[in-house]
């Protein structure tokens, strides 16, 4: 939903960012018709997708990492130590990001990046924190799914308006 959402709003603000997504589980797994319907709720059409296993190739060449729930962030860092700096749950970006500010022009994204995550202790990453964590509303409903693709969507929004003000 995430990589969806991104991209659709990315492309809405004439961003030319790429946008992508691994997940913890194997690849290589469809969309499941509930989160199908809630994208395609949103005028997006993911029915092709499928998913990618996270890898260290892939966290190496991103910019920055986002995880829908800290168990992403922890896998990602686990996978690739030097990704920590840029590696955020989506909840926790914003809330970081919101306090910091929007990126001011001209600011590499690094280093906005490196603002945000400054004072962020290593060992919050060794449990889950229902405050950081969107769980994953896999075969609970359409109405969780909807919810969750409903917040998911806002925060995307919102990272974009940080990073790209």
């Amino acid at each position: 939903m995430a990589e969806a959402f991104t991209g659709a709003a990315a492309r809405r603000r004439g961003l030319d960012v790429e946008v992508g997504s691994a997940g913890i589980l194997p690849g290589a797994r469809p969309i499941p018709k509930e989160t199908l319907a809630a994208i395609g709720g949103g005028g997006l059409d993911m029915r092709g997708h499928v998913s990618r296993p996270l890898s260290a190739d892939l966290l190496g060449g991103a910019d920055m990492v986002i995880g829908m729930a800290r168990e992403h962030v922890r896998e990602a860092v686990f996978l690739d130590e030097a990704c920590w700096p840029k590696a955020f749950t989506l909840r926790e970006i914003v809330r970081r990001g919101t306090l910091a500010g929007p990126r001011p022009a001209g600011q590499p994204l690094a280093s906005w990046l490196a603002l945000i995550h400054s004072g962020r202790p290593r060992q919050t990453l060794l449990a889950d924190d229902p405050e950081d964590d969107i769980a994953d509303p896999a075969g609970e409903g359409r109405r969780r799914v909807r919810a969750a693709a409903k917040e998911i969507r806002a925060l995307t929004d919102r990272l974009l308006e940080l990073v790209y003000p």
